[in-house]
């Protein structure tokens, strides 16, 4: 079953530079029924969507009837199978699930390291069981016979907000899986923009608490502000005149955060004084050193727009 299997490690979805290894749970979400094989279905949507995540057609996926013993379940498919034939394979295998490698097996099989998980993601059958412990750091819980799931995952692995909309993506593929049988597992559906991109479903203080690390500015400029404060004397820009490999220690020239806020200042205010308005172009012809992004971000200050002009470009072209 896994001779020429490729393993497959799950992104780092987490936004986090040292993210916490403990679990969020999404809320619990009811799942579409076609009274027959709703757990195949579920599998093939959930081993479509990480596939997607991890640009791969062939994965992993563990298969934990009762907690106590995860199966490997492999899901592959080409640019031929029909969700039904896939589903048809996955029901197959269910039923034989007895036959299938154990995890430890297959980890054996795939010569992973410690820590490696040889499946994407566990599913685990029955129940929404709040209290036991995870068994993956990507785990599904499924509930058909209320017909119902949820997602529990490792903030090491996903950050809350990409859990949440992973398990609608997951909702969405299966009933596109359903009503769509007989088209190829490559087709899926086309998704809502905010099962898309978490941009497109949070406001602007929820996607700042996600990146901390960058917060977002009415204003690009003001940018340069936040690392003023942060670490006024660190290099912002480091200019190599020239760069080869025979020279291990090019010299370079660089600017302060705080001399790049200080001179972009007075370049927008000369600007403003050469009677810049809102929304002027201004030309700037230079290389990428200091000069240019302290003119760059003075025009922006002033207001302008500022447009950047290639030299050699323009000369190549003839008049």
């Amino acid at each position: 079953m896994l001779q020429d299997y490729t393993y497959v490690e799950p992104p780092n979805l987490s936004n986090h530079r040292a993210p916490t290894p403990a679990h969020f749970r999404t809320g619990v979400v009811p799942i579409p029924s076609t009274s027959t094989f709703d757990l195949p279905y579920f599998v093939a949507a959930v081993s479509r969507t990480l596939a997607t995540q991890s640009g791969v057609n062939d994965v992993l996926v563990g298969l934990a009837a009762d907690r106590t013993q995860v199966r490997a379940l492999r899901v592959s498919w080409d640019e031929n199978t029909r969700w039904r034939d896939l589903v048809a394979q996955i029901a197959d295998d269910v039923k034989t699930s007895s036959q299938l490698p154990t995890i430890s097996e297959a980890t054996r099989s795939l010569g992973l390291l410690d820590g490696q998980q040889p499946c994407l993601a566990v599913i685990c059958v029955g129940t929404l069981d709040q209290a036991s412990p995870p068994l993956h750091p990507i785990e599904f819980l499924y509930d058909g016979a209320q017909g119902s799931t949820c997602l529990s995952a490792s903030q090491s692995v996903f950050h809350p907000s990409v859990s949440v909309q992973t398990l609608e993506q997951v909702v969405e593929t299966l009933h596109f899986a359903q009503n769509h049988s007989a088209i190829p597992v490559h087709s899926i559906p086309t998704m809502q923009d905010k099962l898309l991109s978490f941009t497109k479903r949070l406001s602007s203080d929820e996607i700042t608490s996600v990146y901390q690390h960058a917060p977002l500015f009415p204003f690009v400029p003001d940018y340069l502000h936040r690392w003023v404060d942060y670490m006024p004397n660190a290099p912002a820009v480091r200019w190599y005149d020239s760069l080869s490999l025979d020279d291990l220690h090019p010299s370079f020239e660089f600017i302060t955060y705080e001399d790049l806020d200080r001179r972009t200042n007075q370049m927008a205010n000369w600007l403003l004084r050469q009677g810049l308005k809102q929304d002027d172009r201004v030309a700037i012809c230079l290389d990428r050193n200091i000069h240019f992004h302290v003119a760059m971000i003075g025009v922006m200050r002033s207001g302008g727009c500022y447009v950047p002009v290639n030299l050699w470009a323009s000369m190549s072209c003839g008049p």
